[in-house]
Order: structure tokens, then C-alpha cells, then sequence
């Protein structure tokens, strides 16, 4: 139902773009100077009131706050949700506006949300008054479902209606109000039988309650003080015998998750929480891909000399991995390696969940995603990981990247990259690409979505797999795959620039898994070095949304009010960004 629809997140967004965008002015010698100024991680806080009609009567409902981010644009007259959900029609109405120059521009545009049949929306928006410092704008519009219902379409809107108003401020450089109305009839696909047909009146009105502008003076106190109290959180869920409560079935999982992020921010491996939950993990015998690969992490984590960390920072070469493990303690290390390489299914470099011989799902993105930070880690731990096993993992994510895809362009900053005018950045370093492709999450067409976290797991991998085959000096991986695994990688940022959400795991189904692609996202970034893309300051975003979802009592992260430890781990560990980075590659043995 559309009271459950998702928040007006960014309504009044794209009116607020840095885009240099001309408008009629109040002289003709002040057009050129009139701009929308809002940076690409600046944001706004409005306050916005919905109200509903219903048997003829109006209900108000509780103000809330919603904010804008300057990401959310796009330059120009075109606004396209990210991963695009129902709730987003009328962001899209009320983000159009006049053409650069234009008072006035007709709107003519398919869309799709979903699980909502393709709509066709007509109409015009354009500037209304231009006073001495408020510009007025208006849109009008129409929009009604078309072509054929597909698979999982569950509505079709007939007889829409969006009429739009909003007030610019030229001095702020900001939308300072907008009310949105919009009339439609709906009419639910999934049920049997007749369908009932909903007629929904609905007004939205925000207002501007704050500005804030970029990185606020006091960002890394906050970040440092979310940290701090999702570390108090965490020690205080251990148990007695040095585990943390399982998700699912998992405890070795979870407590080697747990452990591996109270280590990434600092934590000493001597410090009791983190010594009784070693002990008690190698006590254990870690028998599926996530408890292994986990299990590596955390004791690669836990044994890595702070010299070693410092080098890899500053992107220096290790010429050697030195961790200084008891005897008993390797045995278990070495035997859990070969147990997780031995495991590749699909000819080797795919993991998946025990499955039968027979079962269509035999590997996924995710679990091989895993395999490969745990054989990673394992590398540093003394294991040799064979040449063919990062080959394999180069062509798993080779079958499930997107075999089509539009051509594009992208800008990745990488470290060490200047970059002189923040709020333009997104145009620094912008690269062609021949084909914008996300990754998937199978092979098998009925668990083949593409979303955001995949895309950044199939990064990481060939970010890994690359840097492997180069330190063994593969003579597989010639100039040509080199070649072909950078496209991959460029190929997955641009579709990340393309669905960009920092709101939501972007494409996913049911937009959950939001805390694992955070840090799906963090290490991507990490290992790449990459600082923008597209413009976009990921770290502050992802740390933005973070704080203010923490839980104001416990200091956990978790929307749906279960088990709190992983989306705890994953938003401490995107918050530290707890990955180590590859460095450079390794010339001694290992």
C-alpha cells in the first residue's frame, strides 16, 4: 500500500544540482550568474508532512525529516532513481525541470519501477516567476501503465495525475519548499480474480529546516564516537566461552567476524575478548566456506605485524609475510586452507552452499566472494594458493558480470589523485566503457539478480585474483587477460556510478543486505584505492547514513530488529575501513 511506501528521500534534490544550469533572471545581465549550487556530498534536511484523502475527508501525517543528498542529481533536466521503487514516482515528477535556457520544456518518458508494470509519463515544468530572490517553478503531468505485464509486476496505475510546485532560493542556492499532489488509480496484479481498484489522492510538502555543507568540522568525531560505542555493543553480545549468538546456525562464523572487526579497529590480540574467542576458534573445526574464510581473516588480522600494516598503507611492496602462529595453531591454519581451495566447485575458483550432486545452484558470488578473502588471507598465513584457483575465480566472475550492457563513461579517483574543486570532481578522470555491466549473484537465472553488492564483490575478486597472478608472475595471465580483467573492473564501477544508492543495496530485489554491501563497497574501494566515483565520496556517505542509523540505545546497527552482530561487524568494519589494502606486489616467497 502506498502508506508503506518508502520516504520522499529526494524530492527536491535535483533543483539543487552544481550542474550549471541558466535560468531566465530578473536582468538579462545577471542569466549567466544564476546557478544551482549544491555539492555533490553536501545535503539538506527538510521536514516533510504527507497528506492522504480519504472518504472525503483529509488525514495530516507526522512530520518527519528527510534528507537530500547532492549525489542524488543528475545534471541538467534528468533525474533517474537508483534501483527505482514505487515510491520514487514522485521524486521523479517533482525533479524534472525546464531544459538549461528554457522556461518551459515538455516531458515525454517510459519508467519502471520493480514491481510495477512500465509507465508512460507526459507533461511540461517550467519557471512560473523569477522574483528578487525566489524562482518559481511548476510541473503538471499525467501518467498511466502501458505495454504488456511482465514476470513480478504486482500493479497497474491508470488515470495518474502530478501537479508540482516549488520555490528556489537564490540566495541559499537551495529549493526552500515544494508540495507535490498526486491522483491515480491502482490495481493490484498479484491477487486472483477480480482486482480491486484503488483510487489514491495524496499530497507531499517539505520544507527546508537545515543546510549542511560538505564534511562538517566535527565528521570524524562522530564517525570515532559511532565506532566507539558499536565496540562497547559488540564485547558486551560475547558470551561467557568467547562466542558471539550465531546468525543462523553459524556461531564459528559470526565469533570469527566478530573477532576480525574488534581487531580492525584496533583492538590487540591480547586484549581478553579477542584472546578467549581465538582460543575457542581453534578449538573448532570450520567446515563450510563463510566459517573458513572468516576464520582466515581474522587470525591473518590478529598476527599481522603493525610494520606490515604501515607498508601496505603507504602501498609499499611486502617482500615477505611473516606470522608468528604456534605450531598447533598453523597445523589448523594450513588444514583449513586446503579444506576451503580443495571445496571450488564448477571447475574450480566458484564456492557455493552444500548442495546435491544434481542441484542447479551449485556456487554464488557471494560465498565465492568469501573463498577468495579467505585464500587471501591464507596466502599471508603460509599457503600456497594454486595459480589455477585465481584463474578459476577470474572466470567465475567472467560468467556472472552482465553479458550486455549500454556504453558509457565513468570517473574513478584513485589515491593520490588531486582533486581542486570538490563539488565538480565528478568530472575528473572520466574514462570510456565499452559496455556499463554489474555482477550477478548465480549463473541460474532464478537467483541471477544483478545489485550493488555483487557488483562490488566481483571487484574485489578480480581485484584480488589480479594482484595474486601478477606476485606469482603468471604466464597465464598474459597482456590480454590483464587487459580483459581492468575492462571487468571498470565495467562494474560504472554500473556502480550508474545505480548509485547509498540508501539501499541498489537492484537487489527486496533492497536488503544494506550493511554487507556497505562493506562489500569498502572493500572494493580500499583495495582499488579509489577515493570518488563519479564524483561521489563513498566513505562519507556510506559513514553518514551510518551515524544516523545507529541505535540510539544499544549502539548496534539492524533494521528488522534480529540479530545485530554481522550488520555490527560490517558497519564497524565500512566505518575503520577495516580491509587491508593489496599494496604492491609481492616479489619473495611467501
Amino acid at each position: 500500500m502506498l502508506r508503506r511506501l518508502p520516504p520522499t528521500l529526494v524530492v527536491l534534490a535535483l533543483l539543487a544540482s552544481p550542474a550549471l544550469v541558466t535560468l531566465p533572471a530578473r536582468e538579462a545581465s545577471a542569466q549567466d550568474a544564476v546557478r544551482w549550487r549544491l555539492g555533490r556530498s553536501d545535503f539538506l534536511r527538510y521536514e516533510r508532512t504527507v497528506t492522504s484523502r480519504k472518504a472525503g475527508r483529509d488525514k495530516k501525517g507526522a512530520t518527519k525529516i528527510v534528507t537530500v543528498h547532492g549525489h542524488d542529481l543528475r545534471d541538467g533536466a534528468q533525474y533517474s532513481p537508483a534501483s527505482a521503487v514505487r515510491g520514487d514516482l514522485f521524486q521523479l515528477l517533482a525533479l524534472r525541470l525546464p531544459a538549461p535556457g528554457a522556461k518551459s520544456t515538455a516531458v515525454k518518458l517510459d519508467w519502471k519501477a520493480k514491481d510495477a508494470a512500465n509507465l508512460r509519463i507526459k507533461g511540461t515544468v517550467g519557471i512560473t516567476e523569477v522574483g528578487a530572490r525566489i524562482i518559481k517553478i511548476a510541473g503538471s503531468f499525467t501518467f498511466k501503465s502501458r505495454g504488456k505485464v511482465r514476470r513480478g509486476d504486482q500493479f497497474w496505475f491508470d488515470d495518474g495525475t502530478a501537479n508540482t510546485t516549488l520555490e528556489f532560493d537564490l540566495d541559499e542556492g537551495v529549493v526552500r519548499s515544494a508540495k507535490i499532489a498526486l491522483a491515480y488509480k491502482r490495481e493490484d496484479l498479484s491477487k486472483n480474480g477480480p482486482a480491486a481498484i484503488l483510487k489514491a489522492k495524496r499530497a507531499y510538502e517539505l520544507r527546508l529546516k537545515a543546510i549542511e555543507r560538505r564534511r562538517p568540522e566535527d565528521f570524524q568525531k562522530q564517525v570515532d564516537a559511532a565506532i566507539d560505542r558499536g565496540l562497547k555493543h559488540l564485547r558486551g553480545q560475547q558470551k561467557e566461552d568467547g562466542t558471539w549468538k550465531p546468525h543462523g546456525k553459524y556461531t564459528l562464523g559470526t565469533t570469527a567476524l566478530a573477532v576480525l572487526t574488534l581487531l580492525a579497529c584496533g583492538v590487540p590480540r591480547e586484549e581478553e575478548n579477542v584472546a578467549r574467542a581465538l582460543d575457542w576458534i581453534f578449538s573448532q573445526e570450520a567446515k563450510f566456506t563463510y566459517e573458513q574464510a572468516t576464520c582466515l581473516m581474522a587470525i591473518d588480522r590478529a598476527y599481522t605485524p603493525a610494520s606490515e600494516l604501515a607498508c601496505l598503507e603507504a602501498g609499499r611492496p611486502i617482500l615477505a609475510f611473516e606470522r608468528a602462529l604456534p605450531p598447533t595453531r598453523m597445523a589448523w591454519v594450513r588444514r583449513t586452507a586446503q579444506a576451503l581451495e580443495k571445496s571450488a566447485t564448477g571447475g574450480g575458483g566458484s564456492w557455493g552452499y552444500p548442495a546435491p550432486p544434481r542441484s542447479i545452484l551449485r556456487f554464488d558470488t557471494s560465498n565465492t566472494q568469501y573463498a577468495v578473502l579467505g585464500l587471501r588471507a591464507a596466502g599471508h598465513l603460509g599457503h600456497r594458493v594454486a595459480e589455477r584457483t585465481w584463474l578459476g575465480v577470474i572466470r567465475h566472475c567472467h560468467e556472472v558480470q552482465e553479458r550486455k550492457g549500454p556504453k558509457g563513461e565513468v570517473s574513478v579517483v584513485r589515491q593520490g589523485a588531486a582533486i581542486p574543486d570538490e563539488a565538480s570532481s565528478h568530472r575528473l578522470g572520466v574514462l570510456p566503457v565499452p559496455r556499463v555491466a554489474g555482477f550477478r549473484y548465480s549463473t541460474v537465472e532464478s537467483h541471477g539478480h544483478v545489485s550493488a553488492s555483487m557488483t562490488c564483490a566481483g571487484i574485489t575478486m578480480l581485484l584480488i585474483a589480479r594482484h595474486e597472478l601478477r606476485a606469482m608472475q603468471s604466464k597465464k595471465f598474459d597482456r590480454k587477460m590483464e587487459k580483459a580483467v581492468a575492462a571487468l573492473i571498470l565495467a562494474g564501477w560504472a554500473w556502480l556510478d550508474h545505480h548509485w544508492a547509498m540508501d539501499r543495496n541498489a537492484a537487489h530485489p527486496s533492497h536488503g543486505w544494506y550493511w554487507y554491501y556497505l562493506y562489500s563497497l569498502e572493500r572494493a574501494a580500499v583495495l582499488d584505492q579509489v577515493k570518488r566515483v563519479g564524483g561521489k565520496d563513498w566513505y562519507f556517505e556510506g559513514a553518514l547514513q551510518l551515524i544516523h542509523r545507529q541505535g540510539e540505545t544499544k549502539g548496534d546497527w539492524n533494521d528488522k530488529g534480529g540479530d545485530a552482530t554481522p550488520p555490527t561487524c560490517f558497519a564497524l568494519l565500512f566505518l575503520k575501513r577495516g580491509t587491508s589494502p593489496l599494496g604492491a606486489p609481492i616479489t619473495g616467497d611467501k
